[in-house]
C-alpha cells in the first residue's frame, strides 16, 4: 500500500507468515537528480522490538 500527503510518500506492508519475505520496490515514480530520505523499519529480534534504518538516497535503483 502507498499513500502521499504533501512531498511525503508512506509505503507500507504486512507479512503474516513465519519467514522473512523480501521485496523489491520500483521508485520510478519519483523525479530524478533529489536526495530523499527513506526510513525502514522492520521486525526485530524478538516480538516487542522494531529496527529503524535511514538511507539517503539520489539515486533510482532498488534498495535492498
Amino acid at each position: 500500500m502507498a499513500r502521499r500527503k504533501g512531498n511525503d510518500w508512506y509505503i507500507g506492508s504486512i507479512n503474516g507468515e513465519q519467514k522473512e519475505k523480501r521485496k523489491i520496490i520500483n521508485f520510478d515514480f519519483l523525479p530524478d537528480g533529489v536526495k530523499y530520505k527513506l526510513t525502514l523499519i522492520a521486525d526485530g529480534k524478538h516480538d516487542k522490538a522494531l529496527q529503524r534504518n535511514t538511507w539517503l538516497w539520489t539515486e533510482q535503483l532498488p534498495l535492498m
